[in-house]
């Protein structure tokens, strides 16, 4: 007989099982972007952390895409930009399922900066599209991080097929790992992580930081679903199950410290 296997306590459900990052491991991250990653990869997981987009939806993004936000005013209340994602645009989604994603003002300046820079430029020369709304990362071998459906559609019309392999994400996944290894070989310890798990962080702070305002659980999980595009509010659900876990253990292992350490006042 297999025993029947347990749900993590610290995980959520949500395309996989995802373990967003700790607050100690979100600022030893921080702190690796900031200081020693490349600067594609830092604005890649910059999106993800404070957008909560999927790696496809990261990595399909268009220069145009981007430079097209400034045409909106940005929103008063937090300050971002609303880019529309899925099936109505060249940027991949999960499903093609269409939503917004809500992306800072000041990241949005930092990326077009980058998408104007030498170095984005010398990879784009490299590339399929060239300076021809280009994706925003680019490996660099002038390579996708992660193919989108648009360009298999215009290298099949284009008869661009001949070698072409499609890009999932592997890069990344090679970058992350980097990141970890040099960030634990300085005696830190970030437990192994996925892109993904970059959304679930985002996910795990945004509604923290809605409950801290106040809201209501049901205005929480509403405005975390309008921010993440789960297909399913049990998704949702789950980072909010995973929210109130995180505050009892905090608060249990608080009381339980003052109970067990009277033995010291003996």
């Amino acid at each position: 007989t297999v025993p029947r296997k347990h749900d993590d306590p610290d995980s959520i459900k949500d395309g996989g099982t995802l373990h967003p990052l700790t607050q100690t491991e979100q600022s030893l991250v921080m702190e690796y972007l900031e200081k020693t990653a490349s600067r594609e990869f830092q604005l890649m997981c910059y999106l993800a952390l404070y957008t909560g987009a999927r790696l496809q939806t990261v990595c399909t993004m268009r220069v145009k895409n981007i430079e097209d936000l400034l045409k909106q005013t940005p929103n008063p209340l937090d300050d971002t930009y609303s880019l529309e994602v899925g099936s109505k645009t060249n940027i991949d989604t999960k499903f093609g399922v269409s939503m917004k994603i809500k992306i800072p003002t000041e990241l949005v300046d930092d990326i077009i900066s980058y998408t104007r820079s030498k170095a984005w430029k010398d990879r784009a020369k490299l590339s399929y599209y060239g300076n021809n709304n280009n994706y925003v990362f680019l490996t660099a071998k002038g390579n996708s991080y992660y193919t989108s459906l648009q360009e298999v559609e215009d290298r099949i019309a284009s008869n661009s097929m001949k070698g072409f392999k499609r890009a999932r994400g592997v890069s990344v996944m090679a970058h992350i790992k980097q990141m970890l290894k040099k960030i634990n070989a300085e005696g830190a310890r970030v437990r192994p992580f996925t892109f993904h798990d970059l959304r679930a962080t985002f996910g795990m702070n945004t509604l923290k930081a809605t409950l801290r305002y106040n809201f209501k659980n049901d205005q929480a999980l509403m405005y975390l679903k309008e921010r993440m595009g789960p297909r399913f509010i049990s998704t949702t659900m789950g980072y909010l199950e995973q929210a109130e876990f995180s505050n009892n253990v905090v608060n249990a292992n608080s009381n339980l410290s003052k109970v067990l350490n009277q033995y010291s006042e003996k």
